[in-house]
């Protein structure tokens, strides 16, 4: 197969796909909870937050003998500005400026986007002259990004803005919850981002020694000797934090380090109750700059207190030696290779301990996606060709329900996130269900079975002939269907959304 003409990148995921384990759920340790904490490509944990994502692509054209890349520009800049995406601004606060030789004298225009929302991406610029050098076309890619919290409806340019945290409001430079939980004889790490100059934590201490343990475990730092650079809006002077964000200062002689560090505080324990963790905040120089404080709740209550399904219980329970009599996989622990049930549907039901609030409840059933390399536009002209003498044929054909694209929001992209689901990878399509509703079971498996083959033949010399292929399948692998349950809390401690997921596995083949 000749693997260099075929997308790197899918190919990569196919081949990853392919050998990767089927997203069974294997009965855990009896001190481990059933569920799974679900994390996206940056490591961050599945939140409540969709993004939509508008491409626009705008062309500057120059013609004529004294045609110009900068002409190019200038008319491109000005249809971004028709189309809503541009204004003129002044010097103080600007995305994009261009200098025009307008008799003797150059003429200087500023532009900035006309909300927050809009962005553009560097690497599809694409500019192109005529063969006679009498045309010039630049094209740049737009980005309308907006961020929905898709409980409460309410949409923002800025991601922090839904996410439902509870933030000190010295966020921009240096940012800590306010409020976190602990499980008790457990530990979690909470951390601190510091900003602007600011690089270290001392006097970590926590008020109550005797419910609460505090240590800083982890630290990244990013020093420079580099101070950022002030711009003027119509607020006044401010720089951008490394987030993007704008920060104001009182004068534009003030000098900002732009050095920054994260560090991670270590929380244990020790009984039920609450205490404050408290430190002071030091800059590059050594200067105490501030303070900050984190309230802390430790208790036994877990986040979902039961959850079952057709009376039977997905929760094996977390406590040391506990046995759970309605488990649902009891029985099925050590002699399967699968935890499974037969029932094929039942009522769903979820209880909360008191700190916690149900916002939504997901049933995700995976489904097939085909693909094939007719789908490549132009692939069967590129490579696929004769040119009497050598003939070359690709083909690459995927059957899977392993994580793969959709457009859901039908606008032509694979960028969004909509109820929660990356469409650039869809493995489980949820649906929302209400609490105590009868619901099915899936009976589609994870599996992927793909094919790949290529050949080149020679008129001439037909001893340089070769064809190859590639086959796998392990669709009959698989005894049981996977339908995963996403549990959407609230925690009305930290302030913010939680989301757990369980799986129920369905038998569906004998051994």
């Amino acid at each position: 197969m000749n693997i260099k003409k075929l997308s790197a990148t899918l190919l990569a995921t196919t081949l990853a796909a392919a050998f990767a384990l089927a997203p069974v759920t294997e009965v855990k340790a009896a001190q481990q909870p059933d569920w799974v904490r679900e994390f996206d490509a940056n490591g961050n944990p599945i939140d409540v937050i969709d993004r939509n994502v508008k491409k626009v692509r705008v062309e500057g054209v120059s013609t004529g003998d004294e045609a110009s890349l900068l002409k190019a520009k200038a008319d491109l800049l000005n249809k971004a500005v028709a189309q809503g995406i541009l204004e003129e601004t002044d010097r103080n606060d600007y995305d994009y400026y261009i200098e025009l030789e307008d008799g003797e004298k150059t003429v200087t225009k500023y532009y900035k986007f006309i909300n927050e929302g809009w962005s553009e991406d560097d690497d599809e610029r694409v500019s192109d002259t005529s063969s006679d050098g009498k045309t010039i076309r630049l094209t740049y890619s737009f980005y309308y990004t907006e961020f929905k919290n898709s409980i409460t409806g309410e949409t923002s340019f800025d991601l922090n803005a839904l996410k439902g945290q509870g933030y000190t409001e010295s966020q921009k430079i240096n940012a800590y919850p306010e409020k976190v939980r602990v499980y008790t004889g457990g530990t979690n790490i909470v951390y601190v981002t510091l900003g602007s100059g600011n690089i270290k934590l001392k006097k970590v201490k926590s008020s109550n020694k005797k419910v609460i343990k505090a240590k800083i475990v982890e630290n990244e730092e990013y020093t420079t000797t580099q101070n950022y650079t002030f711009r003027k809006d119509s607020k006044g002077y401010y720089y951008e934090s490394v987030a993007g964000e704008k920060v104001y200062v009182s004068s534009p002689t003030d000098k900002v380090n732009m050095s920054r560090a994260k560090v991670g505080i270590k929380l244990y324990g020790v009984k039920d109750g609450k205490a404050t963790v408290s430190f002071d905040i030091y800059d590059i120089n050594g200067s105490k700059t501030g303070k900050g404080k984190i309230t802390v709740v430790s208790d036994t209550n877990l986040p979902i207190k039961d959850i079952t399904f057709g009376g039977q219980s997905l929760e094996q329970g977390v406590k040391i030696g506990e046995t759970n009599n309605n488990y649902i996989y009891k029985g099925k622990d050590f002699n399967t290779f699968y935890a499974y049930t037969k029932k094929k549907s039942g009522k769903l039901k979820v209880t909360t301990s008191k700190d916690y609030k149900i916002e939504r409840i997901q049933v995700g059933k995976l489904e097939k996606y085909n693909w094939n390399t007719s789908q490549i536009p132009g692939y069967d002209s590129y490579y696929n060709y004769n040119t009497g003498d050598r003939s070359e044929n690709n083909s690459l054909k995927i059957e899977t329900t392993k994580p793969h694209p959709v457009d859901l929001n039908g606008d032509g992209d694979f960028k969004d996130i909509v109820n929660g689901m990356d469409e650039s990878k869809v493995e489980f399509r949820f649906k929302t269900v209400k609490n105590g509703k009868k619901i099915k079971l899936s009976k589609i498996p994870s599996y992927t079975t793909f094919s790949a083959d290529d050949s080149e033949s020679y008129a001439n010399n037909q001893d340089l002939n070769f064809s190859n292929s590639y086959k796998y399948n392990n669709k009959k692998a698989m005894a049981v269907a996977p339908t995963a349950i996403r549990v959407t809390l609230f925690n009305k401690v930290t302030k913010e959304y939680e989301i757990y997921t369980y799986y129920i596995n369905l038998k569906i083949k004998k051994y």
